[in-house]
């Protein structure tokens, strides 16, 4: 049994034919680029859903190509604010990609629409629902439910507590976050700890342990959030030309601690993110056959090193 704080991972799943958990290194970290977000600058009509077809396109298209060439699996986070938009949004991406897609939105209203859009469509099983709170109501449990989605993100974040202690009280008992999805259905779980700040990062590690030995579940996070929210990084700490390099550095945190997924911001970003996350997999791909685990020929230490 390995003795560096690994000896209890996460327990495999597999969601859209993707394989999640496991010991660090065995699957390679899925990467979840985001499209349709506030403020994207290819969307003319967040109310509507309206954007950029070719640039929309195009954006995908460059996710699919660094998943190929690093051998790292990708989901698309489909971002609106809207009920007509995340149809719409959903509609063009399931005609321009086969990997899953996560439906995300402003407000439960939102998801729930997509989820339901899903539903109709067929294409349920390639979705994961983005996501549970602390705050996610009965209602919105019950209406994802009816649609059969069966895989969703569950965020830890509490506004009452943040701190380590509190984001995993979020998850147990009767009307934690896993009970209650479990309840709904959903049979696949991805953890979120919630990564709001740089601080916050500081305990992700420690967080995503925790959940791994007490509830065996995957564990990932939006890492660049510690770098978006930065707010004097740019202002006279390390300036703008280092927020490639620190976005890279804390994505690859993120894998390191032992992430299964990891939602790396912008789908412009896929060529910064990949190959830095790829290593990291590579790494840890190779000490798991220095100890006798083969992994997938597929694998980022096949694709890259």
């Amino acid at each position: 049994m390995r003795d560096d704080g690994w000896a209890s991972v996460p327990a495999e799943i597999e969601v859209a034919g993707i394989r999640l958990g496991g010991a660090p290194g065995l699957h390679p970290t899925v990467l979840v680029g985001s499209i349709f977000y506030d403020r994207h600058g290819i969307v003319s009509d967040a109310r509507m859903g309206l954007f950029d077809e070719e640039k929309a396109a195009a954006l995908i298209a460059l996710q699919d190509e660094w998943s190929a060439r690093t051998g790292n699996p990708c989901m698309v986070d489909v971002v609106a604010s809207t009920g007509p938009a995340i149809e719409r949004y959903l509609d063009f991406v399931f005609d321009h990609t086969g990997a899953p897609v996560l439906v995300d939105g402003s407000s439960p209203d939102v998801r729930i629409a997509g989820a339901r859009w899903a539903a109709r469509c067929g294409v349920v099983d390639r979705v994961v629902y983005n996501s549970f709170s602390p705050e996610s109501s009965a209602e919105e449990y019950r209406a994802v439910a009816e649609t059969g989605c069966s895989s969703a993100i569950l965020l830890t974040i509490a506004s009452v507590d943040i701190s380590l202690e509190g984001r995993l009280r979020t998850l147990a008992g009767p009307q934690g976050l896993v009970e209650r999805a479990h309840a709904a259905g959903i049979q696949r779980l991805l953890v979120d700890p919630g990564v709001i700040d740089l601080p916050s990062i500081g305990i992700v590690r420690e967080d995503m342990r925790r959940i791994h030995t007490e509830y065996g579940l995957v564990t990932g996070t939006a890492a660049h959030n510690a770098i978006g929210t930065w707010g004097g990084l740019k202002q006279g700490k390390w300036g703008a030309d280092m927020v490639p390099v620190l976005t890279a550095v804390v994505d690859a945190l993120n894998t390191a601690w032992g992430g299964s997924f990891l939602l790396y911001g912008p789908l412009a970003l896929a060529p910064l993110v990949f190959p830095a996350v790829a290593t990291v997999d590579a790494c840890l791909g190779q000490a798991l056959l220095e100890e006798g685990v083969m992994v997938d020929l597929d694998h980022p230490l096949f694709r890259i090193a």
